[in-house]
């Protein structure tokens, strides 16, 4: 039970959770939206209000390639993508470097990358990709 695991400070592992339930009924244990009656935090989970201890973890996993989160939800959570690869690690990476150190470098490459899309995409539209 979610609500005794907040009460307690006990982490909690939820599995193959979808995006809606994430979305819904955890968005303020997600937010840590507390607030305070008789000296003591609360949070709601659902309609009820739930003793909060400070201590509390919760871990989400998905099996979903792409989970859809809403906005708010990914700034309060951290992802972690357990599919990723030493290759898009690396690509990751370099790209964060980019955009850090060289930011205008790294907007030309966004734009480069945008335009060539747009083009691939009148290509298949006008079904001319195959002479090329």
């Amino acid at each position: 039970q979610i609500k005794y695991a907040v009460e307690t400070g006990i982490p909690v592992l939820l599995e193959n959770v979808t995006g809606d339930l994430i979305s819904g009924s955890l968005s303020h244990l997600l937010s840590r939206q507390t607030f305070l009656r008789r000296k003591r935090r609360y949070v709601h989970i659902g309609d009820d209000a739930v003793p909060y201890e400070e201590g509390f973890k919760l871990y989400i996993t998905t099996r979903d390639e792409a989970p859809k989160l809403e906005q708010d939800v990914t700034m309060w959570v951290n992802v972690v993508d357990f599919d990723l690869t030493n290759d898009g690690l690396s690509l990751a990476l370099r790209s964060t470097l980019l955009r850090e150190k060289a930011p205008d470098l790294f907007n030309y490459c966004r734009e480069t990358l945008v335009a060539h899309i747009d083009a691939v995409h009148n290509l298949e539209a006008h079904d001319l990709k195959p002479y090329f």
